[in-house]
């Protein structure tokens, strides 16, 4: 992951733009891409500030919090489908999604019901 700018210099890079040097000069001088310094004005001027918020971790991505679910659905019925599940779970989960999940859980779907 690379390593963000430091809360100093951006704050430094936005007062230097503020004082009236030009985005070009800035960026030439802090050897900072103009692009970047443009992102960081635009957030201060939309929240107040341009500090560093972090990574994001994805968490808003995660649709299943307890994926003891699918492991109990499977458990109960080992010739479920990845759409059965879903449907039961949510109906805003896609079956390839569940396929996803029920990989992480190092766990197998039955393609074919065996006789």
């Amino acid at each position: 992951m690379p390593i963000p700018y430091s809360n100093d210099l951006r704050n430094k890079a936005i007062d230097m733009i503020d004082q009236g040097l030009e985005q070009k000069e800035v960026a030439k001088l802090l050897s900072i891409n103009r692009t970047t310094l443009h992102r960081w004005q635009k957030r201060k001027k939309l929240e107040g500030n341009c500090n560093f918020k972090g990574y994001n971790d994805n968490q808003d991505k995660i649709k299943i919090k307890d994926t003891s679910k699918i492991s109990d659905l499977l458990k109960d019925d080992p010739f479920i489908t990845a759409g059965e599940i879903a449907s039961k779970l949510r109906e805003d989960i896609t079956s390839a999604s569940i396929s996803n999940y029920i990989k992480r859980l190092g766990l197998t779907l039955k393609k074919h019901q065996s006789l």
